[in-house]
Protein backbone atom coordinates (compact mmCIF):
# COMPACT_ATOMS: atom_id res chain seq x y z
CA UNK A 1 0.00 0.00 0.00
CA UNK A 2 1.36 3.77 -0.74
CA UNK A 3 0.27 6.81 0.63
CA UNK A 4 0.69 10.09 -0.80
CA UNK A 5 1.34 12.66 0.97
CA UNK A 6 0.59 16.22 -0.83
CA UNK A 7 1.44 20.11 0.11
CA UNK A 8 -1.17 22.63 -0.14
CA UNK A 9 -0.80 24.70 -3.69
CA UNK A 10 0.95 28.01 -2.81
CA UNK A 11 -0.64 30.32 -0.28
CA UNK A 12 0.02 34.63 0.55
CA UNK A 13 3.81 34.46 1.82
CA UNK A 14 3.01 38.26 2.95
CA UNK A 15 1.00 36.29 5.87
CA UNK A 16 2.13 34.09 8.64
CA UNK A 17 0.94 30.43 8.02
CA UNK A 18 0.77 28.01 10.61
CA UNK A 19 -3.18 27.83 11.32
CA UNK A 20 -4.21 31.07 9.72
CA UNK A 21 -7.04 30.20 7.57
CA UNK A 22 -6.43 32.09 4.17
CA UNK A 23 -6.84 30.35 0.86
CA UNK A 24 -4.45 29.61 -2.38
CA UNK A 25 -3.25 32.36 -4.24
CA UNK A 26 -4.05 32.25 -8.12
CA UNK A 27 -0.42 30.19 -8.85
CA UNK A 28 -1.63 27.86 -5.91
CA UNK A 29 -4.80 27.19 -7.58
CA UNK A 30 -2.71 26.52 -10.84
CA UNK A 31 -0.69 24.17 -9.07
CA UNK A 32 -3.26 22.47 -7.90
CA UNK A 33 -5.44 22.03 -10.97
CA UNK A 34 -1.87 21.22 -12.81
CA UNK A 35 -1.41 18.41 -10.38
CA UNK A 36 -5.21 17.04 -10.35
CA UNK A 37 -4.98 16.52 -14.09
CA UNK A 38 -1.81 14.17 -14.21
CA UNK A 39 -3.60 12.52 -10.46
CA UNK A 40 -6.35 11.70 -13.39
CA UNK A 41 -4.15 11.11 -16.25
CA UNK A 42 -2.44 7.75 -14.04
CA UNK A 43 -5.81 7.59 -12.05
CA UNK A 44 -5.40 3.16 -12.19
CA UNK A 45 -1.85 3.49 -11.89
CA UNK A 46 -1.76 5.42 -8.57
CA UNK A 47 -5.24 3.45 -7.21
CA UNK A 48 -6.18 6.31 -5.01
CA UNK A 49 -9.54 5.17 -2.81
CA UNK A 50 -9.64 7.89 -0.52
CA UNK A 51 -8.73 11.55 0.40
CA UNK A 52 -7.68 13.23 3.72
CA UNK A 53 -7.12 16.90 4.42
CA UNK A 54 -6.43 18.97 6.75
CA UNK A 55 -9.05 21.41 7.56
CA UNK A 56 -7.35 24.71 7.05
CA UNK A 57 -8.32 26.38 3.90
CA UNK A 58 -5.15 26.36 1.94
CA UNK A 59 -4.99 22.66 2.21
CA UNK A 60 -8.80 22.14 1.64
CA UNK A 61 -8.96 23.83 -1.28
CA UNK A 62 -6.33 22.24 -2.99
CA UNK A 63 -7.93 18.52 -1.43
CA UNK A 64 -11.23 19.77 -3.33
CA UNK A 65 -9.38 20.02 -6.73
CA UNK A 66 -7.87 16.94 -6.43
CA UNK A 67 -11.03 15.00 -5.34
CA UNK A 68 -13.06 16.58 -7.66
CA UNK A 69 -10.64 15.50 -10.57
CA UNK A 70 -10.56 11.80 -8.84
CA UNK A 71 -13.69 11.81 -8.57
CA UNK A 72 -13.23 11.05 -4.48
CA UNK A 73 -14.88 11.98 -1.65
CA UNK A 74 -13.12 14.26 0.60
CA UNK A 75 -12.50 14.10 4.55
CA UNK A 76 -11.20 16.61 6.05
CA UNK A 77 -8.95 16.18 9.45
CA UNK A 78 -8.37 19.05 11.82
CA UNK A 79 -4.91 16.53 13.38
CA UNK A 80 -3.74 16.96 9.65
CA UNK A 81 -2.93 21.13 10.53
CA UNK A 82 -0.10 22.49 10.57
CA UNK A 83 2.04 23.98 13.96
CA UNK A 84 -0.70 25.83 15.77
CA UNK A 85 0.94 29.75 15.50
CA UNK A 86 -1.62 30.85 17.95
CA UNK A 87 -2.02 35.01 18.04
CA UNK A 88 0.63 35.16 15.01
CA UNK A 89 -1.66 33.19 12.71
CA UNK A 90 -2.56 34.99 9.21
CA UNK A 91 -1.39 37.87 10.66
CA UNK A 92 0.72 39.77 8.05
CA UNK A 93 4.48 40.04 7.98
CA UNK A 94 4.81 43.21 8.71
CA UNK A 95 2.95 43.30 11.88
CA UNK A 96 4.49 40.08 12.95
CA UNK A 97 7.69 41.33 13.38
CA UNK A 98 6.81 44.26 15.01
CA UNK A 99 5.11 42.73 17.63
CA UNK A 100 7.08 39.59 17.94
CA UNK A 101 10.49 40.59 16.26
CA UNK A 102 12.30 37.48 17.18
CA UNK A 103 9.75 35.16 17.08
CA UNK A 104 10.04 32.24 14.92
CA UNK A 105 9.38 28.47 14.21
CA UNK A 106 13.20 27.31 14.34
CA UNK A 107 13.74 30.02 17.59
CA UNK A 108 11.10 27.98 19.74
CA UNK A 109 12.24 25.85 22.66
CA UNK A 110 11.11 22.59 22.73
CA UNK A 111 8.67 23.33 25.35
CA UNK A 112 7.99 27.17 24.53
CA UNK A 113 4.72 27.72 22.80
CA UNK A 114 3.70 30.61 20.29
CA UNK A 115 1.07 32.85 22.54
CA UNK A 116 -1.78 31.01 22.62
CA UNK A 117 -0.57 28.13 20.25
CA UNK A 118 1.52 25.19 20.38
CA UNK A 119 4.83 24.52 21.19
CA UNK A 120 7.13 22.19 18.90
CA UNK A 121 7.02 19.29 20.79
CA UNK A 122 3.02 19.44 20.95
CA UNK A 123 3.13 19.75 17.56
CA UNK A 124 5.42 16.68 17.38
CA UNK A 125 3.39 14.59 19.65
CA UNK A 126 0.27 15.65 17.67
CA UNK A 127 1.55 14.61 14.52
CA UNK A 128 3.03 11.07 16.06
CA UNK A 129 0.11 9.89 17.48
CA UNK A 130 -1.80 10.70 14.04
CA UNK A 131 0.35 8.95 12.01
CA UNK A 132 0.88 6.13 14.20
CA UNK A 133 -3.10 5.78 14.10
CA UNK A 134 -3.12 6.00 10.63
CA UNK A 135 -0.74 3.13 9.68
CA UNK A 136 -3.05 0.63 11.91
CA UNK A 137 -6.18 1.96 9.80
CA UNK A 138 -3.58 1.69 6.41
CA UNK A 139 -3.75 -2.33 7.02
CA UNK A 140 -7.68 -2.42 7.02
CA UNK A 141 -7.41 0.16 3.84
CA UNK A 142 -8.90 -0.51 0.18
CA UNK A 143 -6.45 0.64 -1.94
CA UNK A 144 -3.91 3.68 -2.10
CA UNK A 145 -4.42 6.56 0.12
CA UNK A 146 -3.79 10.78 -0.35
CA UNK A 147 -3.28 13.19 2.18
CA UNK A 148 -2.95 17.10 1.50
CA UNK A 149 -1.26 18.51 4.61
CA UNK A 150 1.17 21.48 4.85
CA UNK A 151 5.08 21.30 5.07
CA UNK A 152 5.86 20.85 8.79
CA UNK A 153 3.50 17.81 8.82
CA UNK A 154 5.48 16.06 5.82
CA UNK A 155 8.69 17.19 7.64
CA UNK A 156 7.68 14.97 10.82
CA UNK A 157 6.31 12.29 8.60
CA UNK A 158 9.95 11.99 7.16
CA UNK A 159 11.65 11.89 10.41
CA UNK A 160 9.35 9.10 11.67
CA UNK A 161 9.63 7.05 8.68
CA UNK A 162 13.20 7.13 9.27
CA UNK A 163 13.55 6.95 12.67
CA UNK A 164 15.31 10.34 12.65
CA UNK A 165 15.80 12.80 15.70
CA UNK A 166 12.91 15.56 15.27
CA UNK A 167 13.53 19.52 15.84
CA UNK A 168 12.48 22.41 15.02
CA UNK A 169 15.82 23.70 15.45
CA UNK A 170 17.19 21.68 12.87
CA UNK A 171 17.02 22.48 8.93
CA UNK A 172 13.93 21.52 7.50
CA UNK A 173 13.22 18.55 4.25
CA UNK A 174 12.08 20.93 1.52
CA UNK A 175 8.74 20.29 0.89
CA UNK A 176 7.30 22.67 -2.34
CA UNK A 177 3.91 23.68 -3.09
CA UNK A 178 1.81 21.08 -4.48
CA UNK A 179 5.34 18.28 -4.34
CA UNK A 180 3.89 14.54 -3.88
CA UNK A 181 5.83 12.40 -1.20
CA UNK A 182 5.10 8.68 -1.65
CA UNK A 183 5.16 5.98 1.63
CA UNK A 184 5.59 2.46 1.33
CA UNK A 185 3.54 1.48 3.88
CA UNK A 186 5.18 -2.63 3.63
CA UNK A 187 8.79 -1.01 2.95
CA UNK A 188 8.66 1.99 5.30
CA UNK A 189 10.52 3.66 2.69
CA UNK A 190 9.56 7.67 2.20
CA UNK A 191 10.64 9.93 -1.07
CA UNK A 192 9.61 12.47 -3.04
CA UNK A 193 7.78 11.92 -6.25
CA UNK A 194 8.59 14.25 -9.43
CA UNK A 195 5.29 14.42 -11.53
CA UNK A 196 6.43 16.72 -13.96
CA UNK A 197 9.10 15.04 -14.94
CA UNK A 198 9.51 11.83 -16.09
CA UNK A 199 12.32 9.20 -15.34
CA UNK A 200 14.20 8.22 -18.97
CA UNK A 201 16.22 4.85 -19.17
CA UNK A 202 19.60 4.33 -21.24
CA UNK A 203 21.33 0.90 -21.10
CA UNK A 204 25.10 2.19 -20.63
CA UNK A 205 27.74 1.94 -23.79
CA UNK A 206 31.22 3.80 -24.12
CA UNK A 207 29.16 7.01 -25.01
CA UNK A 208 28.04 7.51 -20.91
CA UNK A 209 31.60 6.87 -19.66
CA UNK A 210 32.45 10.47 -19.36
CA UNK A 211 29.40 11.72 -17.36
CA UNK A 212 29.16 8.48 -15.59
CA UNK A 213 32.95 8.20 -14.11
CA UNK A 214 31.70 12.35 -13.22
CA UNK A 215 29.04 11.11 -11.66
CA UNK A 216 30.78 8.30 -9.65
CA UNK A 217 33.44 10.79 -8.19
CA UNK A 218 31.41 13.58 -7.21
CA UNK A 219 29.20 10.12 -5.21
CA UNK A 220 31.44 8.40 -3.64
CA UNK A 221 33.97 10.79 -2.45
CA UNK A 222 31.56 12.26 -0.40
CA UNK A 223 29.18 10.91 2.53
CA UNK A 224 29.11 8.23 3.82
CA UNK A 225 32.03 6.39 1.74
CA UNK A 226 34.73 9.52 1.56
CA UNK A 227 36.54 7.51 -0.75
CA UNK A 228 39.18 9.02 -2.67
CA UNK A 229 38.46 8.71 -6.50
CA UNK A 230 39.97 10.44 -9.38
CA UNK A 231 38.31 10.64 -12.73
CA UNK A 232 40.60 8.85 -14.52
CA UNK A 233 40.66 5.74 -11.41
CA UNK A 234 36.76 5.97 -11.72
CA UNK A 235 36.11 5.81 -15.83
CA UNK A 236 38.90 3.13 -16.07
CA UNK A 237 36.85 0.72 -13.23
CA UNK A 238 34.01 1.67 -14.57
CA UNK A 239 34.93 1.02 -18.45
CA UNK A 240 36.97 -2.44 -17.14
CA UNK A 241 33.27 -3.46 -15.77
CA UNK A 242 31.23 -2.54 -18.88
CA UNK A 243 33.96 -4.21 -21.42
CA UNK A 244 33.10 -7.31 -19.43
CA UNK A 245 31.46 -10.26 -21.18
CA UNK A 246 28.15 -10.05 -20.19
CA UNK A 247 28.30 -6.63 -18.69
CA UNK A 248 24.60 -4.64 -18.04
CA UNK A 249 24.62 -1.27 -16.97
CA UNK A 250 21.27 0.93 -17.30
CA UNK A 251 21.59 5.39 -16.46
CA UNK A 252 18.58 7.04 -15.43
CA UNK A 253 18.39 10.69 -16.76
CA UNK A 254 15.63 13.25 -15.68
CA UNK A 255 15.31 16.54 -17.41
CA UNK A 256 18.12 15.77 -19.73
CA UNK A 257 20.40 15.30 -16.14
CA UNK A 258 21.99 12.06 -15.49
CA UNK A 259 21.07 11.26 -11.32
CA UNK A 260 22.00 7.44 -11.12
CA UNK A 261 23.22 4.30 -12.35
CA UNK A 262 23.83 0.52 -11.80
CA UNK A 263 26.61 -1.43 -13.38
CA UNK A 264 27.37 -5.30 -13.30
CA UNK A 265 27.88 -8.61 -15.05
CA UNK A 266 25.97 -11.45 -16.27
CA UNK A 267 27.48 -14.37 -14.74
CA UNK A 268 26.50 -18.09 -15.42
CA UNK A 269 25.06 -20.30 -12.41
CA UNK A 270 23.73 -24.12 -12.23
CA UNK A 271 20.32 -22.45 -12.10
CA UNK A 272 20.47 -20.31 -15.11
CA UNK A 273 22.43 -16.57 -15.51
CA UNK A 274 22.29 -14.05 -12.20
CA UNK A 275 23.36 -10.96 -11.74
CA UNK A 276 26.29 -9.40 -10.04
CA UNK A 277 25.61 -6.04 -9.26
CA UNK A 278 28.94 -3.97 -8.90
CA UNK A 279 28.08 -0.41 -8.69
CA UNK A 280 24.81 1.46 -7.75
CA UNK A 281 24.86 5.01 -7.37
CA UNK A 282 22.84 7.69 -7.70
CA UNK A 283 23.10 12.02 -7.21
CA UNK A 284 23.60 13.24 -3.61
CA UNK A 285 21.10 16.14 -4.77
CA UNK A 286 18.82 13.25 -5.72
CA UNK A 287 18.51 10.98 -3.00
CA UNK A 288 15.11 10.93 -0.95
CA UNK A 289 13.27 11.30 -4.46
CA UNK A 290 12.84 7.60 -4.79
CA UNK A 291 15.05 7.47 -8.02
CA UNK A 292 17.24 5.02 -6.47
CA UNK A 293 14.39 2.98 -6.04
CA UNK A 294 12.75 3.49 -9.42
CA UNK A 295 16.27 2.70 -11.07
CA UNK A 296 16.43 -0.54 -9.19
CA UNK A 297 13.05 -1.73 -10.18
CA UNK A 298 13.51 -1.02 -13.77
CA UNK A 299 16.94 -3.16 -13.53
CA UNK A 300 14.62 -6.14 -12.30
CA UNK A 301 12.27 -5.56 -15.18
CA UNK A 302 15.16 -5.70 -17.65
CA UNK A 303 16.46 -8.16 -15.99
CA UNK A 304 14.19 -10.75 -16.34
CA UNK A 305 13.94 -10.11 -19.26
CA UNK A 306 17.32 -11.69 -20.05
CA UNK A 307 16.00 -14.92 -18.10
CA UNK A 308 18.40 -13.57 -14.89
CA UNK A 309 16.80 -15.79 -11.65
CA UNK A 310 18.91 -13.95 -9.00
CA UNK A 311 20.80 -10.88 -8.40
CA UNK A 312 24.50 -10.95 -5.91
CA UNK A 313 25.87 -7.67 -4.70
CA UNK A 314 28.40 -7.10 -1.70
CA UNK A 315 28.00 -3.68 0.30
CA UNK A 316 28.54 -1.91 3.77
CA UNK A 317 27.46 -3.64 6.55
CA UNK A 318 24.81 -1.62 9.02
CA UNK A 319 25.09 1.43 7.08
CA UNK A 320 22.73 2.95 4.48
CA UNK A 321 23.46 1.50 1.69
CA UNK A 322 22.84 -1.66 3.39
CA UNK A 323 19.50 -0.52 4.72
CA UNK A 324 18.72 0.88 0.93
CA UNK A 325 18.93 -2.92 -0.11
CA UNK A 326 17.04 -4.10 2.39
CA UNK A 327 14.01 -2.17 1.17
CA UNK A 328 14.72 -3.66 -2.78
CA UNK A 329 13.92 -6.70 -1.40
CA UNK A 330 17.47 -8.10 -0.89
CA UNK A 331 18.39 -10.20 1.82
CA UNK A 332 21.54 -10.51 3.87
CA UNK A 333 22.44 -14.16 3.17
CA UNK A 334 23.72 -16.22 5.89
CA UNK A 335 25.39 -18.73 4.37
CA UNK A 336 27.84 -16.58 2.69
CA UNK A 337 31.02 -14.96 3.99
CA UNK A 338 33.13 -12.26 2.33
CA UNK A 339 36.69 -12.76 2.59
CA UNK A 340 39.63 -10.70 1.21
CA UNK A 341 43.40 -10.55 1.81
CA UNK A 342 45.50 -7.55 0.95
CA UNK A 343 48.83 -9.17 -0.65
CA UNK A 344 50.32 -5.34 -0.92
CA UNK A 345 52.31 -3.59 1.67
Amino acid sequence: MKVYFVRHGKDDENFRGGWSNLGLVPEGVEQAKRLATLLKEKKEEYGIKKILSSDLMRAKETAEILAEALKLPLQADARLREVDNGDLAGMPNEEALEKYPDLFWSTLKPDECYPNGENPMQFFSRIKEWFETFLKECKEADGNVLVVTHGGVINVVYHLVGNMEWSNAKKSISVGNCSVHVLDVERMEIGEENMFEELRYEEMTDTHLDELAQLYVDTFNTEPWNDEWTFETARKRLQQLLHSEDSFGLCVYQGGQLCGAVLGVLEQYFDGPMYNLHEYWVKNEMRGKRIGSKLFAETEKRLLERGVKNIILITAKGDATEHFYHKQGMETDPDMVFMSKRIGD
